[in-house]
């Protein structure tokens, strides 16, 4: 039976969970952050990740619109975001996406991220050393805006 699709105004990735997944895991995998797990659980109406059932996942600034009450801030993401009044941030603390398993392209990366895949350029422009279109390989850092 043909899976219905999502009805958004906006594109959504369907994710394929598999017997390990968490909606922690998902979120660290699209968004390389865990503290959108309960935001995207109740984006999919807190149904069970088992069941042969695909998982929505919409644009990180869609989550951060509907269910702003939702992402946790006290998680530990990992990942390290500077200041932004900082002229000079040192290297340890600086604005990076690493992209996760399977790879992703920087218009991918843009539309998680940045709300739009539009922005792919912002990311380019700080990256010139990658392709635009080309699809970046898991593990890869990218300085993002």
């Amino acid at each position: 039976m043909p899976e219905s699709q999502p009805r958004t105004t906006f594109d959504v990735d369907l994710h394929h969970p598999s017997a390990t997944d968490t909606y922690e895991s998902i979120s660290l995998e699209f968004y390389n952050d865990r503290r959108f797990a309960n935001a995207l659980r109740a984006f999919n109406r807190n149904l069970p990740l088992q069941g042969g059932r695909m998982v929505e996942v919409p644009p990180l600034h869609i989550l951060r619109k509907q269910f702003p009450g939702l992402i946790d801030a006290s998680t530990n993401t990992g990942v390290q975001w500077g200041s932004a009044s900082r002229a000079d941030p040192s290297p340890s603390v600086r604005n990076t996406f690493v992209v996760p398993p399977g790879g992703l392209t920087m218009k991918d990366i843009a539309r998680r991220m940045l709300g739009s895949e539009q922005r792919w350029s912002e990311i380019w422009d700080l990256n010139p050393q990658y392709s635009p279109s080309a699809l970046l390989p898991a593990g890869t850092e990218l300085k993002m805006p």
